[in-house]
């Protein structure tokens, strides 16, 4: 189709990072290595190339918004799902450290990090529309969703994360 090829033509060397960075991924996948800030930085690699869509004034601010969000989305999945992936026999990242009594702050540590920066970075774009509701999500819905999988880890109720629950079966079962 002359439209894709053209799309190709246009993002070549996005898709050519993009790639280069699922495949860096699927290697560590393969070889086991746990290995969690690698794989949100090669995650993070990718998904600032989708945010840092021209190259304007603000391509540095969505780069790193984008670098840093997809860090963040990476880690909370990994975090939320790790038990699940121990059990089924599957990757992740955490399954190193995720027997450790100081594995929820140690994850709690790397995301804040991570989320930290993807927050400054987006104070610094000029967002007229719904900018309320996205800093909801990057300031409290995060961590909403990160209680939710902490307390049904350790069996305590979360009432901001029950009143935030999903009613998605497969969330509940994979802790959010």
């Amino acid at each position: 189709n002359g439209k894709t090829k053209s799309l190709r033509d246009k993002y070549a060397d996005k898709i050519s990072v993009i790639t280069k960075a699922i495949d860096d991924m699927n290697e560590i996948e393969k070889s086991g290595r746990p290995d969690p800030e690698g794989m949100a930085f090669l995650f993070g690699k990718a998904l600032s190339e989708v945010y840092a869509y021209k190259n304007d004034e603000w391509e540095k601010y969505l780069r790193v918004f984008g670098g840093r969000l997809g860090r963040v989305v990476y880690l909370m999945d990994a975090y939320k799902d790790v038990y699940s992936d121990i059990k089924k026999g599957r990757y992740n990242p955490f399954s190193d450290v995720y027997d450790r009594a100081d594995f929820e702050g140690l994850a709690r540590e790397m995301i804040t990090v991570h989320l930290e920066e993807a927050c400054i970075a987006f104070e610094k774009l000029p967002l007229i529309e719904n900018v309320d509701f996205l800093r909801n999500i990057l300031y409290s819905g995060i961590w909403i969703r990160f209680n939710i999988a902490a307390g049904k880890r350790s069996g305590t109720e979360n009432t901001a994360g029950n009143a935030a629950s999903s009613d998605n079966k497969n969330d509940k079962e994979e802790g959010w």
